[in-house]
């Protein structure tokens, strides 16, 4: 029997790619600066010629279109490492000639040809660096996807080839490379090949001063040029694999220490920076390899520490170095941005340290400092909050309990409403709150507590769900200072309308919080006083009914009416 003809595939094989697709394929670190392999080219030996002439004899089989038959006809002899630095100032002059007239035809052979001289060439050729690249730099914004991946990956084998020479006049190379990141201007593939081999050139620089010098300069005068200087910064670190390279430990702390040496206005405008930088870190850096961060910030805040101890021990004063304060301000800041991403999950095995320089930052937190208390603040929360990180019961509980010290309401309220759903709350934080409550109990503790138990214990939709809702136990002191405030509030002689009304914010927190109070004995008598006052409210919304000037109180009636019936 005759077999079926097989059917054609379901997909083709070569797809469509659009120019933005084919310019983000093309990967220069892969294919130019971090390329370990060598061609037979790059194993030429003195007496085979140069790089150029054997690339003249390649590309003189590979490319037989008469606009490069006549450009390399014109070519001066090159055939020894002699006749080509003879001949090295016109062949150069015919070389950018071709270049600057070449159509897509010939393009590609040309720009092979600019990499085979300036390896031949080697230190002669800087003197035409300038040249060639304000030649090849146009190329990048041609509506061409070839000629831009050849561009860019003849550019990325120059800077490959003449690192070391381009690093000595990094200032010069920096001014080449500075049109291409001003993004407003620049194409976004000719930006990424700036920072890529700006980070490549920069990484050998065993001073960052002069390079973040020039990039604050740079950012200065436009604010919206932060994120292409943070991305250099992060290219320096970067290595391969989604892996840190193997000096960005070095590097890294050496952007923390220039954060410090820096004045207060260029200090502000790194750490934007570098909020950029770390922030590249967590989307591309492979969280294994996070500790190195770590490690980095873990010196820098415990050299710090000993810094401000050594202070307090010789001034013997409580009081702190502001500039210190305000650098390690800084790098909570920027260590913030690692702690909270994906609920800590890059954190790991740093737990531990991280708990124990919090808690001893607490104790160096000045009073005239709110910033680096919140700092420490936000830190402890996110700690608390984050899923992906498993904090012991004894880590937790030294958290809560320095936390629950402080003596700054603001901070202390901040930290108990944030952390009002973590699986501590009960345990470690609820009770030490409610204990506290006795201790200083005003208008502005009472509409805190509402507005706790209201997220605890949400209010029901409706009346087929009351039976379900239960109250969140307040365990106040017999006698204390909560039921003496919640006592006068709702006395039977204060509890007229007009007076409720105009304290309406404060009456309604203290319904909220009636239902949820235990061990309160006076229950029994404020329900009769509710059950009176609900009367008057019903007579004054009877009288408002008919009456349009006092239709405005009607709303807040209502809902004073409601909470007496939850609160009863």
């Amino acid at each position: 029997m005759k077999n079926r003809p097989v059917k054609h595939k379901s997909s083709n094989n070569f797809h469509f790619k659009s120019f933005r697709d084919r310019i983000k394929e093309v990967d220069i670190r892969r294919s130019a600066l971090y390329r370990l392999e060598e061609t037979s080219e790059d194993r030429l030996s003195e007496q085979s010629g140069t790089f150029f002439y054997a690339a003249l004899k390649t590309w003189s089989v590979l490319n037989l279109t008469n606009e490069y038959a006549e450009y390399q006809r014109l070519f001066k002899d090159s055939n020894t490492l002699s006749l080509l630095l003879f001949n090295k100032n016109d062949i150069m002059a015919h070389l950018l000639n071709c270049l600057r007239k070449t159509s897509d035809a010939a393009v590609q052979p040309l720009l092979e040809l600019v990499v085979a001289v300036a390896k031949d060439l080697r230190k002669e050729f800087h003197n035409y660096f300038a040249s060639v690249f304000n030649v090849l730099v146009p190329f990048l914004h041609s509506s061409s996807a070839d000629r831009v991946e050849w561009t860019l990956i003849c550019l990325a084998h120059l800077f490959k080839a003449l690192r070391g020479f381009l690093r000595n006049h990094f200032t010069n190379i920096f001014d080449l490379l500075v049109p291409l990141l001003n993004e407003s201007d620049s194409v976004h593939h000719a930006v990424n090949f700036a920072t890529e081999c700006l980070g490549y050139l920069a990484r050998d620089l065993k001073e960052k001063r002069t390079l973040i010098d020039m990039l604050l300069k740079f950012q200065m005068q436009n604010d919206a040029r932060t994120s292409v200087c943070g991305h250099v910064l992060f290219e320096i670190l970067n290595g391969v694999q989604n892996q840190f390279h193997t000096t960005a430990k070095q590097t890294m702390q050496q952007y923390f220490d220039i954060l410090q040496q820096l004045n207060q206005d260029d200090s502000d405008h790194l750490q934007e920076i570098l909020t950029q930088t770390i922030t590249d870190i967590v989307e591309y850096i492979h969280p294994g390899d996070i500790v190195i961060f770590w490690d980095t910030v873990r010196n820098t805040i415990e050299h710090c520490i000993n810094l401000l101890s050594i202070q307090q021990i010789e001034v013997t004063s409580t009081s702190t170095d502001p500039n210190i304060i305000t650098y390690l301000t800084r790098i909570l800041q920027l260590a913030g941005i690692v702690l909270e991403y994906k609920d800590g999950k890059l954190l790991g095995n740093s737990a531990p340290t991280v708990v124990s320089q919090l808690i001893r930052l607490l104790a160096f937190s000045p009073s005239n400092c709110d910033g680096f208390s919140e700092t420490i603040v936000s830190h402890i929360i996110i700690l608390l909050r984050s899923k992906n990180i498993q904090l012991s019961h004894l880590e937790a509980s030294r958290l809560t309990r320095n936390m629950l010290m402080l003596d700054k309401r603001s901070l202390y309220e901040r930290f108990i409403s944030s952390t009002v759903h973590c699986p501590v709350f009960e345990t470690l934080i609820w009770p030490c709150f409610v204990k506290k409550l006795d201790d200083d109990f005003d208008d502005a503790r009472l509409l805190f507590l509402a507005d706790l138990l209201l997220q605890k214990v949400p209010q029901s939709v409706n009346g087929l769900q009351l039976s379900k809702w239960k109250p969140y136990p307040v365990q106040v002191m017999s006698n204390g200072k909560v039921q003496f405030y919640i006592d006068s509030m709702l006395a039977a002689d204060v509890l007229e309308v007009e007076n409720v009304l105009e304290q309406f914010e404060l009456y309604l927190c203290a319904l909220i919080v009636l239902p949820h109070l235990t061990c309160f004995k006076a229950k029994a008598e404020i329900a009769k006083n509710l059950i009176k006052f609900v009367l008057s409210l019903v007579h004054v919304a009877e009288t408002a009914v008919s009456n349009i000037p006092e239709k405005k109180k009607l709303a807040k009636i209502v809902q004073l009416i409601t909470r007496v019936y939850w609160a009863s």
